[in-house]
């Protein structure tokens, strides 16, 4: 496909692809998690809709990123730990 070219979704792959309120709008929000050679990474979604992209030990607006698990994180942010888990899959 070349650059100039337009690809659209089809009904049944937006449907399939779509979670219906899978994650909460209105809190910061696990989103997905990498890990590659340099380590782990997490996905983070403020409620504000910015994506924020940490390695455990990192210091970022939502809080400092403490550890990261299989399908969790551990955020600390105003003195208290918060374990965000990845939405559940459909």
């Amino acid at each position: 496909m070349s650059s100039s070219e337009v690809q659209t979704t089809t009904p049944q792959t937006e449907a399939a692809a779509t979670a219906p309120q899978a994650l909460p709008l209105n809190e910061t929000a696990l989103i997905g998690i990498s890990v590659d050679d340099a380590g782990p990474r997490a996905f983070l979604r403020s409620r504000a809709g910015r994506i924020v992209v940490a390695m455990p030990g990192e210091r970022t607006a939502l809080g400092d990123l403490m550890a990261i698990g299989e399908n969790y994180v551990v955020l600390r942010a105003w003195g208290r730990d918060e374990r965000l888990e990845l939405p559940a899959a459909a």
